[in-house]
């Protein structure tokens, strides 16, 4: 019994305590609260002081300009009013009727007087055109000298300020030099520019004297690239995407923004252009249709349609990137790449295909400005015994010319093409290299200038991974290491910039 009343004891001691706890953290709470209110009473009252400060000084400040333009004003003298005249207040200078008749009659304005509407004299604005010439060039003096001088800056005012005339002027847009209509353009978004091209003949001239920027520029078949993929591919389309920078995001990573448009071919023949509005999260927000309709093509296929505007589009713009990714050429394609002028030509740092047709590379070669890298692959990738790029390729000055070409394809370069090539960076597969076209490259002064990349990791990583046969790895005078990975077949030939210095 008495560890049973102990334990009795101990909760009844211990309930107390809590109820003691709860007691103090309600005063502290009640008191808390009274400290906010009186806080926020402080708040209020400091408030009313400054907006009565801040009213207080705007009307003293206030009043002191409008002193300081008084006394402007009475430094300007005003012009008297000469005989036979009113003044401006409409008193008469000279109370002689016959002079005030003479002076109605030669009044080329026979008009009611300004100040009494009598039709038998006139102040001196309308009797005396002369005197109204003195008035007005009174006035504008006035306004010069206010425009001029302006309030005095006292410095010691809550709203002192010298105020600045502002002397630009609003121009018509027909009114502007082409130099400044040009520096307008680029600075508008590319979907903004590309709509005011089609204005008018002077909108697409000024449009197409410069060019714009891009990211990059891709021209995809939804069908190859959905068989890439492994994925289903609900209708037949061509799409042309260009990734733009707005101009206010110029130079900052990651800050491109996506233009669209879509040839999808048409059930009656021919082909429709969507112009792609939102992103697939925009869209599935706003539940609308993704796209717009656009220009109806009743005698093209989405494939030829689409090539055009390629070109077309990519004449006026300057992009890091463009890539063609398209599975086989159709005659009428073929057709379309013969007929384009030879002056044709894309702008850009590096040109990419993807095809399982090698028709394509050979035909798209004409239009890729030599200097530009190249990279052709094809999808799915070739047998080991058919050569997918040929000889004859490697004759062109474009591949000889690019600063980098890869290609994971087959391809005919032969031992004297090879030493021909410019590239900093090559990676291709060849069956008809030997050691001829390797002491070729070893020999060539192509390499005299490296350039110096991340290239450690890469020839690393080609290094480590696993052969097929035999890995030769060679370094020339001027420093260039060259990789020949030598299959049952054909042989890898990696070259790269130095990355080491063992």
């Amino acid at each position: 019994m008495s560890s049973a009343k102990k334990r009795a004891d101990g909760a009844s001691k211990k309930s107390k305590k809590s109820d003691d706890r709860f007691e103090e953290l309600l005063r502290n709470q009640r008191e808390i609260l009274r400290r906010i209110e009186a806080i926020e009473n402080e708040v209020k009252t400091l408030k009313g002081n400054v907006c009565d400060m801040v009213q207080e000084r705007i009307e003293a400040t206030t009043e002191a300009h409008t002193q300081q333009l008084l006394r402007k004003l009475e430094k300007i003298q005003a012009p008297s009013p000469k005989e036979g005249t009113r003044s401006v207040t409409g008193q008469k200078a000279n109370d002689n009727p016959q002079q005030a008749s003479e002076a109605h009659e030669t009044c080329p304005e026979r008009v009611p007087c300004h100040y009494c509407a009598s039709t038998n004299h006139h102040t001196a604005v309308c009797a005396l055109p002369e005197e109204r010439g003195r008035w007005m060039s009174w006035l504008a003096e006035l306004e010069d000298q206010l425009a001029a001088g302006g309030m005095e800056d006292e410095g010691d005012h809550v709203m002192a300020f010298r105020p600045v005339v502002f002397e630009n002027k609003f121009i018509h847009w027909s009114k502007l030099p082409s130099h400044l209509k040009v520096q307008v353009l680029r600075n508008l978004p590319y979907p903004t520019l590309r709509n005011f091209m089609f204005l008018s003949k002077e909108c697409w001239t000024l449009a197409s004297m410069f060019k714009a920027e891009a990211a990059s520029v891709f021209l995809d078949e939804r069908a190859f690239l959905s068989k890439i993929q492994r994925t289903r591919c609900k209708e037949k389309a061509m799409d042309l995407f260009v990734f733009y920078i707005p101009p206010g995001l110029r130079g900052i990573r990651n800050s491109h923004r996506m233009y669209q448009l879509s040839f999808v071919e048409n059930e009656d023949g021919g082909c429709s252009v969507r112009r792609i509005r939102e992103s697939l999260e925009e869209r599935a927000e706003r539940g609308r249709e993704p796209y717009s309709e656009g220009v109806r093509y009743s005698n093209e296929t989405y494939f030829s349609a689409s090539i055009r505007v390629f070109f077309q589009l990519t004449k006026f713009i300057e992009a890091d990137d463009l890539v063609i990714e398209m599975g086989t050429v159709n005659p009428e394609v073929e057709n379309i790449l013969r007929e384009l002028s030879a002056s044709t030509s894309f702008s850009c740092k590096s040109f990419g295909i993807r095809t399982e047709d090698k028709a394509l590379p050979p035909l798209l070669l004409p239009f890729i400005t030599p200097g530009c890298e190249l990279g052709v692959y094809s999808s799915p990738f070739s047998e080991p015994s058919e050569i997918f790029l040929d000889t004859a390729f490697f004759d062109s000055e474009v591949v000889r010319a690019a600063p980098k070409f890869r290609s994971e394809a087959l391809t005919g370069v032969t031992d004297e093409q090879l030493p021909l090539l410019q590239g900093s960076k090559l990676f291709m597969k060849t069956p008809y290299i030997s050691s001829k076209g390797i002491n070729g490259i070893l020999k060539a002064g192509f390499w005299r200038n490296p350039d110096f990349s991340n290239s450690f990791r890469t020839m690393r990583r080609y290094w480590d991974r696993p052969g097929r046969g035999l890995r030769v790895g060679i370094r020339n005078r001027a420093g260039v290491f060259i990789v020949v990975d030598v299959a049952t077949k054909y042989c890898d030939i990696y070259i790269a910039d130095p990355f080491l210095n063992e």
